[in-house]
């Protein structure tokens, strides 16, 4: 199991730490996000869920979060 943590700037609330996780929680990553620190901790298993991590990243770019691995 790898871990990667991202940093996340655009939170603006626990709402927005909650819709970050269910993003990835729907892809079947699980993810931790810390309003206070503004930074997501996701874990997976191989190379399929690594490429869901990309899609889920593109997808809150999107949406206007900017993340960054750390």
């Amino acid at each position: 199991m790898a871990n990667k943590e991202l940093k996340v700037s655009g939170m603006h609330c626990e709402s927005c730490a909650r819709l970050i996780e269910n993003n990835f929680e729907d892809e079947g990553i699980q993810a931790i996000a810390d309003f206070d620190k503004c930074k997501v901790k996701i874990s997976y298993s191989d190379e399929e869920e690594r490429l869901k991590i990309l899609k889920v990243i593109a997808l809150l770019r999107k949406r206007g979060y900017k993340i960054n691995f750390l």
